[in-house]
């Protein structure tokens, strides 16, 4: 999305494919059209001070499943860097922080569960420790979704990182 909502002013939001949005608020000026696809880097706003806000800032947010989160969670502003290059959010780590129990209830979605195709039900990630590799998978996309790092994968496969992956290969999770 990329337009003027009344609290944010000018906004995008992004929606990525894991379940993740993040937002951009108060921005003087839209450089990106809904529904383009971005990658990471791109210039996609201004800086400003549009909607409710006084003086010229940015608004970050993440949302998961709708759910807010706290960017400081993910952001070391001092370093200006992200604190990981994959996160893993677990039910544990954050029943204290966030109403997980709406989450779970609007959504229907379970930690360690992925939406299968169009049917609309929820399937395990892997079974018994194995993942087999679906088209437009990627070690970072797998590595997010069974809740490990692409390290990890690369250490437990004997495979490297610029490893090429195989529609129906095998991988030890």
């Amino acid at each position: 999305m990329a337009k003027y909502c009344q609290g944010y002013g000018n906004c995008v939001i992004i929606r990525h494919n894991n379940g993740l949005e993040t937002v951009y608020g108060h921005l003087s000026k839209i450089l990106v059209e809904a529904g383009q696809k971005l990658s990471a880097g791109d210039l996609l706003g201004l800086g400003g001070n549009t909607g409710r806000s006084r003086g010229s800032h940015l608004h970050l947010e993440f949302r998961y499943l709708g759910q807010a989160l706290d960017t400081e969670d993910f952001i070391d502003y001092d370093k200006g860097q992200l604190k990981d290059y994959c996160f893993t959010l677990r039910k544990a780590d954050v029943e204290n922080k966030y109403d997980l129990r709406a989450l779970h209830t609007r959504h229907k979605h379970d930690v360690g569960y992925a939406r299968a195709s169009k049917g609309g039900k929820y399937t395990p990630v892997s079974k018994g420790g194995i993942y087999r590799v679906r088209s437009g998978d990627n070690l970072g996309k797998i590595a997010a979704r069974n809740h490990t790092t692409i390290k990890s994968l690369c250490k437990k496969n004997r495979i490297k990182e610029n490893t090429v992956l195989q529609i129906g290969q095998k991988l030890k999770i």
